[in-house]
C-alpha cells in the first residue's frame, strides 16, 4: 500500500474502484478507471463555455427546496449575497439551467431575464465597488439530470433516493449560482423539506429538524467554511446511520456520521475505519479542514464516489452490496 500511496493521493475524484480482493491488478484498473473518468470530464468542461464574471464576488448562497419526490420536481427559494468589483455594477448573471423556471425575484431588482441558462438580474441602483447586495430568486420544475449525474432522483429496494453530483458545472441544475468553481460563498445554508419518512443530507452542521403537519420534514444544514457551487450537496433517503467520534491532533472532538440504506447493514463494519483513515492522514499532511463541522458518507446511486465537503457521497457494489475500502479511504 505504501508504494502506491502517491499514486493514489494524486486519483479519483469522482470514479468507482474494483475491490482489492477481486482483482490483485486493482491499482492499475483504478488508474485506467481515472484517466476514463478525466476524459469524461473533458468532454463535459468542452461542452459548457468557460466564464469568469469577474465583476461580483460570492459572499453567500442559502438555498431552501421543496422536493417533490413523486413528480421528480423542486421548488426553490435561493438568496444570494455576493459583493461588487466593479465601480456602478448594474446587473450580474447567474447560472441557473433553463429548465427551470424563475417565478420571481424579491429585493432591490428591476428587472430580470432568463434565456439560455443564464439569469440576468438588473439592480434597482447600481452598486459600487466593495458594496454589498442580496435578493431572492424564487423558481421551480424538473432540476437536470446532468454531467456525470448532476440532479437525481432513483430508488433503491423500493425507497426513494435523491442526490446531487454537480462536478464540475452543474450545481446551475438545481439552484442559481455563479457556477465558477474558483468563486467559494463564504457560507450556505441548505434547507431541504422532504416527506417524514426520509433523511436529508448535506454539508456543514445540521442545525434543525422541524415537522411539519403535512407528512414532510424540513431538515437545515449550515456550511460555515468556503464552499464551491458544486461542491453543495444533498442526499434523501430513508438512511439508518452510524455515529463515529474523530479526535483531532490537538484533542478536538468532531462528529463523523454514516448514512446508509437499510439492505447495506451487514456491510458497514468497513465504515468504521474511517475515523483510523482520518487520524492517519492528519498525522501525514495535518487537519482535517473542516473540524469544526463534521465528516461524514452518505450513500448515493451514482457507482463512483464524489468528496462533496464535510459528506461524500459514496456509491456501493450494488451485485454484492458492498462498500470499497480504497473509496472510503480516497474520498477523504
Amino acid at each position: 500500500m505504501k508504494i502506491y500511496l502517491p499514486i493514489l493521493i494524486s486519483l479519483f475524484c469522482s470514479v468507482s474502484i474494483p475491490a482489492q480482493e477481486d482483482d490483485p491488478n486493482w491499482v492499475l484498473q483504478e488508474i485506467e478507471g481515472k484517466r476514463q473518468a478525466l476524459a469524461e470530464r473533458r468532454k463535459i468542461e468542452k461542452s459548457v463555455e468557460p466564464v469568469v464574471r469577474s465583476e461580483y464576488d460570492v459572499r453567500y448562497y442559502g438555498i431552501d427546496l421543496d422536493i417533490d419526490i413523486s413528480g421528480g420536481q423542486i421548488i426553490g427559494k435561493t438568496t444570494i449575497r455576493a459583493a461588487s468589483k466593479e465601480k456602478s455594477l448594474a446587473e450580474i448573471a447567474l447560472d441557473l439551467m433553463s429548465i427551470l423556471t424563475v417565478d420571481s425575484i424579491a429585493g432591490a431588482v428591476t428587472e430580470y431575464q432568463h434565456a439560455e441558462d443564464l439569469l440576468t438580474v438588473e439592480f434597482a441602483s447600481p452598486v459600487d465597488s466593495g458594496g454589498i447586495f442580496e435578493f431572492v430568486v424564487y423558481y421551480h420544475g424538473n432540476p437536470a439530470a446532468a454531467g456525470l449525474q448532476g440532479f437525481s432522483f432513483s430508488e433503491h429496494e423500493g425507497a426513494p433516493i435523491v442526490s446531487t453530483l454537480s462536478e464540475p458545472y452543474y450545481a446551475r441544475g438545481w439552484f442559481p449560482c455563479k457556477d465558477v468553481p474558483s468563486d467559494k460563498a463564504d457560507s450556505a445554508d441548505i434547507i431541504l423539506t422532504v416527506p417524514d419518512s426520509l433523511v436529508a443530507v448535506s454539508n456543514g452542521v445540521l442545525v434543525s429538524v422541524f415537522s411539519r403537519h403535512n407528512g414532510t420534514k424540513t431538515f437545515h444544514w449550515k456550511e460555515g467554511y468556503p464552499i464551491t457551487s458544486y461542491l453543495i450537496s444533498l442526499a434523501v433517503t430513508n438512511y439508518r446511520t452510524i455515529e463515529q467520534t474523530y479526535t483531532g491532533i490537538d484533542g478536538t472532538t468532531m462528529p463523523v456520521t454514516h448514512w446508509y440504506y437499510p439492505e447495506y447493514e451487514s456491510a458497514t463494519e468497513i465504515l468504521y475505519k474511517t475515523t483510523e483513515m482520518m487520524s492517519y492522514y492528519a498525522s501525514l499532511w495535518g487537519e482535517y479542514p473542516f473540524i469544526r463541522e463534521k465528516y461524514g458518507n452518505a450513500q448515493f446511486s451514482w457507482g463512483g464516489a464524489m468528496e462533496h465537503q464535510t459528506c461524500t457521497s459514496l456509491g456501493a457494489n450494488t451485485y454484492k452490496k458492498t462498500f470499497n475500502e480504497l473509496t472510503i479511504c480516497h474520498e477523504l
